[in-house]
């Protein structure tokens, strides 16, 4: 486990820079900087998938549009009402931190974060990594409260870090936007009973 304090931007893009697989972003307030940006643009052209996940209610609109020149670069934009965790994670490592992904926060303010090496701490690595995908469980149902017309936009892959393979799914069947496993084709309900249990609390 890694402390920083004070400029703590470096570590997000260094776990970035590092992702070779998947990322997710998550904090509550969004205005990218030059760096962020150039940063997310490589890893997408590395094939990385990248999910970022912003509040939304009020804020909504406005992060939806500062997010909007990132989005051929993203695989899910997508909001949670309530926001307000800070965590960076990528198949590599999880950075948590007091920081948003702001210009004013990369060059202004005193920050905090903590990194976890998936590889030195396996258990904190899982740790976040469960609150992520339950953090990209929560955006996946705001999304579809928030939809008019079902499935458009943008898919989220149901496992992080890992590729997406298997055999070709039955018409009607689906799969639950957690765990991957295979359910009845629902966007009413994304979520098989075990993990819709976990996210109910």
């Amino acid at each position: 486990m890694i402390v920083t304090h004070g400029s703590v931007q470096q570590d997000i893009l260094n776990l970035i820079s590092g992702a070779q697989q998947a990322l997710v972003l998550a904090c509550p307030y969004f205005d990218p900087w030059r760096g962020l940006t150039a940063a997310i643009e490589r890893a997408h052209a590395r094939g990385v998938v990248i999910h970022l996940i912003l509040r939304g209610a009020d804020e909504r609109e406005r992060h939806a549009a500062a997010a909007s020149a990132l989005r051929p670069f993203l695989s899910s934009l997508r909001f949670i009402e309530r926001l307000h965790a800070k965590v960076y994670l990528s198949e590599q490592a999880a950075v948590l931190s007091s920081m948003n992904l702001l210009a004013s926060s990369a060059l202004d303010s005193v920050e905090f974060a903590v990194t976890v090496l998936k590889q030195l701490h396996p258990d904190g690595y899982q740790q976040a990594l469960k609150v992520c995908e339950s953090l990209i469980a929560m955006a996946e149902q705001d999304r579809l409260r928030h939809s008019t017309g079902g499935g458009g936009g943008l898919r989220v892959t149901p496992a992080l870090g890992q590729p997406q393979r298997g055999t070709p799914r039955q018409r009607g069947a689906g799969h639950c936007i957690r765990c991957g496993d295979e359910i009845a084709r629902n966007l009413d309900k994304p979520l098989c009973p075990d993990c819709y249990k976990t996210w109910s609390k």
